[in-house]
């Protein structure tokens, strides 16, 4: 079976990869979650899985967010070349780590119900912002089996802080009952 990265004969192959701004993550741990080298078949939506979101594997974007990156960006570049392979150019702004200030959730719950779920979940004041614990809450609050799973919101507010080192972000959890 061939591998999931082969091509048709004629699909371009990548050429160089090549990172600038990331500073926190090497660029060699960036390749390796990539999970691309020169010489495999370039197919632009696989890079864009691979950048931002992929269920089936670690990406990039959750590489930084896991880790407090909330406002982190990576700009990718695709230039063919002359030889028929594409250049990947990815261009990193890893921006300000974000720390949880407040989780609170909105809905028809009374208090004691709401500090009941709030302490089931993996969000805590004072920890770093993270993509995966906000999926994982999102999980769990689903398998509570009183909600509504495609009406519960997760909505992060950022607190910007310009004179400290990192920001804060307030987590609103917006739970609908079942009808």
């Amino acid at each position: 079976m061939p591998a999931p990265w082969a091509a048709a004969p004629g699909t371009p192959r990548i050429g160089r990869i090549s990172w600038r701004g990331n500073a926190v993550v090497p660029t060699a741990r960036l390749n390796e979650v990539l999970g691309l080298r020169p010489g495999d078949a370039y197919d632009s939506l696989a890079v864009e899985k691979r950048l931002s979101y992929d269920p089936a594997r670690p990406d990039i974007t959750s590489l930084y967010m896991d880790h407090g990156y909330l406002y982190f960006q990576v700009a990718p570049v695709a230039k063919r070349q002359a030889d028929g392979t594409v250049d990947l150019a990815f261009t990193v702004t890893e921006g300000r780590m974000a720390r949880l200030r407040h989780v609170f959730i909105t809905g028809n719950l009374d208090a004691s119900a709401k500090a009941a779920l709030l302490k089931r979940l993996p969000l805590r004041t004072g920890d770093d912002f993270s993509r995966a614990k906000l999926m994982e809450a999102n999980r769990l609050l689903a398998q509570q089996n009183r909600f509504d799973p495609k009406r519960i919101g997760i909505n992060p507010q950022p607190v910007w802080r310009p004179t400290e080192t990192t920001d804060l972000v307030d987590i609103e959890l917006v739970l609908v009952p079942k009808a």
